[in-house]
């Protein structure tokens, strides 16, 4: 019965010293609306990022999540590029960045 504590403690102890081992400056979504363009277009949409606290490096990922009702069309996630992708930003530094959405020539009328 007292192994059980113990490996209590230790999952515990592993959680937390993940959790602090990874803090980072965290942008949880960003979400670019009301875009519009054409098959073969590409968009080229400006963004700032603030430091709000220490010097943090960090990397941009695009990903999907998957949303009951969405059609086959609604992950463009290989349409988009971020830029610069890797980055480090200092307390109270501002930093420009760029999304840059290709369409596809093939891309059929639409919303994605």
């Amino acid at each position: 019965m007292r192994q059980i504590p113990i490996a209590l403690t230790i999952l515990v102890l592993i959680f937390v010293v993940t959790i602090a081992s990874v803090a980072a400056t965290t942008v949880n979504r960003l979400s670019i609306c009301n875009n519009e363009g054409y098959a073969g277009d590409v968009l080229n949409i400006p963004i700032t990022l603030e430091g709000t606290s220490g010097e943090r490096i960090g990397h941009w990922r695009t990903l999907y999540k998957t949303v009951e009702g969405d059609s086959a069309t609604a992950n463009i996630t290989n349409w988009i590029e971020l830029n610069p992708e890797n980055y480090t930003l200092k307390a109270g530094e501002e930093k420009e960045f760029s999304i840059r959405i290709s369409l596809p020539k093939d891309a059929k009328p639409g919303l994605y």
